[in-house]
């Protein structure tokens, strides 16, 4: 076993985790978004439950820290803020209670979570008023402690306040950033071994950029309506095996 694997994850998963980051990102490149839910979703069902929101947090810091540096003039600065500002406050109020919790429920909320914004209609939001935007920062804040990829809320929240599209994926970028550091903070104040994974987290950010970079060659042939439902089963099939592990685990 290579010094730099983490504990109980075999060279095969870690070779296979660093290529999905790949694949992920350049799904994202090509199709916009679900790059991150895929990941989680394949995570779950690989990794120890307690690691896989941290380490899918600091693979995703890597990679939306990226874009939102690389399109800082379109962030819009004050939903950003108060977004932000609203997210500290609804992490500090989970990681309350997430750490009093069997981290084998982690695994299952992520794929309840995962079914849910897989099958289900996203909300709509209300207006991008400075109230509405830290109560919505409060409510990403606290879930993404427990389910990891608040993404696909994020994206569909600051799309809607955006004046135009590289506004609405700055702005996403910048959030995303942000939530990701403070989930980072809680699990590394909560504990969590850093040093274990840090070769690995690496790794897969260095993979996803490449696979960013090759995203829309790659799977640019693919039409939209049969990829969204090859999508879906995957993602599924995914999060009903984490489920089972989850549930079994507790049993």
């Amino acid at each position: 076993m290579l010094h730099w694997l983490p504990p109980d994850l075999s060279l095969p998963v870690a070779a296979s985790l660093v290529a999905l980051s790949f694949v992920t990102s350049a799904l994202t490149a090509s199709m916009g978004a679900g790059g991150g839910l895929l990941m989680l979703a394949a995570m779950a069902g690989l990794m120890p439950a307690m690691a896989v929101i941290p380490v899918h947090g600091l693979v995703q810091l890597g990679s939306n820290a990226g874009r939102a540096l690389m399109a800082r003039q379109h962030i819009a600065r004050r939903p950003t803020g108060l977004i932000l500002g609203g997210a500290a406050l609804g992490t500090v109020a989970g990681s309350l209670v997430l750490f009093q919790l069997p981290v084998d429920w982690l695994q299952v909320a992520v794929a309840v979570f995962i079914l849910l914004v897989v099958w289900a209609p996203l909300p709509r939001f209300g207006s991008g008023s400075g109230p509405g935007l830290l109560l919505f920062g409060g409510v990403s804040g606290f879930l993404g402690l427990f389910v990891g990829a608040t993404g696909p809320l994020v994206a569909a929240f600051t799309q809607r306040i955006a004046r135009e599209r590289h506004e609405a994926v700055a702005t996403m970028a910048a959030c995303q950033s942000g939530l990701h550091l403070l989930k980072l903070v809680a699990f590394g104040i909560a504990g969590f071994a850093w040093e274990a994974w840090l070769a690995l987290a690496a790794a897969m950010v260095l993979s996803g950029l490449a696979g960013t970079r090759l995203g829309l060659r790659l799977l640019g042939k693919l039409s939209e309506q049969r990829f969204r439902w090859l999508f879906r089963g995957v993602l599924s099939a995914l999060a009903l095996h984490a489920a089972w592990r989850g549930i079994s685990a507790l049993s």
